[in-house]
């Protein structure tokens, strides 16, 4: 069965998207740059948020501004997401960072852009969606829960990938997207039968057996998010 395995590293101001495909050979690529020269140095698959020019639009109104960021997002991850279902016309599983439940900063605010981007990404009938804590992605890459980012990237890194050359803060995104996708991958053929759990190492393994407070049952007693229903049966169409 072909399908595509998608990681979404997302954050406010900045976004790393990495596809992979069956054999966990990576297909496409793109992410959103904080500043107007990152996103130049790959001109096909960086975008920028035009900042300055939203808030010239709405100088002095903080809530103007912020709702203008999120439509501009809005319309961002649909382009994206089409970018992406326009490589094949197969499965796409997509694996998104959960929130980190102490972070601190603009939680609302991400909050709100994450919630726009699930809504975004499950309004397709071939998307399926999952949401990982981070502390299980790390886990399944690293081996430890608690690994910092220079620590996914050299677990990930190997031969390199096309995107080692650009500035620092786009390249932790993106290996941050792969380190989701790989995961995600590595479910859908666990589902499948390809791969067996004892053929995981024991730390992968961990990944699948974990449960926690807001998830006490494992990934693989939870159904992917998508358009149509739930597992409860709930429509996700208005009235119904």
């Amino acid at each position: 069965m072909s399908y595509l395995a998608v990681g979404w590293d997302n954050a406010l101001n900045h976004a790393g998207v990495v596809a992979l495909d069956r054999h966990g050979n990576v297909r496409a690529w793109r992410y959103l740059a904080e500043t107007l020269k990152a996103a130049k140095q790959d001109s096909l698959r960086g975008s920028v948020f035009p900042k300055t020019r939203y808030k010239k639009a709405v100088e002095g109104e903080r809530e103007a501004f912020q709702t203008a960021r999120l439509r501009w997002l809005r319309a961002w991850y649909r382009r994206i997401r089409d970018t992406i279902l326009m490589l094949a016309d197969v499965p796409v599983y997509i694996g998104v960072e959960d929130y980190a439940l102490h972070a601190k900063g603009s939680t609302h605010q991400i909050a709100e852009a994450g919630g726009i981007l699930r809504i975004e990404l499950t309004d397709h009938n071939r998307v399926r969606l999952r949401r990982h804590d981070p502390m299980s992605v790390k886990l399944y890459t690293t081996g430890h829960g608690h690994a910092d980012k220079g620590q996914v990237q050299a677990a990930l890194r190997g031969d390199g990938h096309p995107w080692d050359h650009l500035a620092p803060a786009v390249v932790e995104d993106l290996y941050d997207a792969l380190a989701i996708a790989r995961l995600v991958r590595a479910e859908v053929e666990v589902r499948a039968g390809r791969v067996l759990m004892s053929d995981l190492q024991d730390h992968e393994r961990r990944v699948f057996n974990r449960v926690t407070k807001p998830y006490p049952v494992n990934i693989l007693d939870r159904p992917w998010s998508q358009r149509a229903t739930d597992a409860a049966g709930y429509s996700t169409e208005a009235g119904l």
